[in-house]
């Protein structure tokens, strides 16, 4: 294990995230990517809007042939140093988060995930991403943990935590070019998702789980399941 890899697995233990800067060797293949998924939120059939201000393309993972080559040997080896294990994609799904003339609702309040701990998230940017254009934004894990303590649970029903949640000075903004990773604990960490007062964000979202095999072996076999649901739910991970 090499000691940046051995650092990042630390830091997510410690802060609940690790944010991997995009690869400049892979440019193009980032341009290309978000040329491909561009084209296919540009057809009004191949998307869905299953909450206010977020768009899915309907089995992306499946549709953008190239999405998964996103997880790169960084990334990998960070999860399995973190894990101890292999790890498997046990969820994915190609997401744009749009302007909404609505009140925040669902992802876009502040919100744990209904997730065990041996879960971890990654999201890779398709699109360069600011604060304005939606950025990720999350609590540190120190800080979650403490909101947790006191009995932050229910998203619909924190008015007494607001003004914490709303501090920007203990909020972590993931802001990056295509291609930028972000890692991080979806059950620890505090995070939101955030209604583009500019433009849009582009994002492929992975679950991620232990496994026994190597998650590049795991995909061959099972690639066809994993974006293939109308809900954001989980199956049972025996299934596959």
């Amino acid at each position: 294990m090499s000691a940046s890899v051995s650092a990042w697995a630390n830091q997510l233990e410690r802060d609940g995230y690790v944010q991997f800067s995009p690869e400049g060797a892979k440019s193009a293949f980032f341009e290309a990517l978000n040329a491909e998924v561009e084209r296919h939120f540009a057809e009004p059939a191949s998307s869905i809007t299953p909450i206010d201000g977020a768009i899915r393309l309907k089995d992306g993972v499946n549709r953008v042939s190239a999405i998964c080559d996103v997880i790169n040997s960084d990334i990998s080896q960070t999860v399995e140093a973190y894990f101890k294990s292999h790890f498997k994609v046990y969820w994915a799904q190609i997401y744009r988060t749009v302007p909404s003339p609505h009140s925040p609702d669902a992802s876009f309040l502040w919100h744990v995930d209904n997730a065990p701990p041996h879960v971890m998230k990654l999201m890779v940017y398709l699109t360069d991403t600011s604060k304005e254009s939606g950025a990720l934004r999350l609590k540190p894990r120190p800080f979650s943990d403490q909101l947790l303590g006191e009995g932050f649970w229910d998203r619909s029903n924190a008015a007494r935590f607001s003004s914490r949640l709303n501090d920007e000075s203990t909020t972590k903004v993931f802001e990056g070019g295509k291609g930028t990773a972000i890692l991080f604990l979806n059950w620890a960490c505090i995070h939101r998702a955030a209604h583009p007062t500019v433009g849009y964000r582009d994002v492929v979202v992975f679950d991620l789980i232990p496994s026994i095999e190597p998650w590049n072996e795991h995909l061959k076999r099972n690639r066809r399941h994993l974006s293939q649901r109308d809900s954001d739910v989980c199956p049972d991970p025996a299934l596959f």
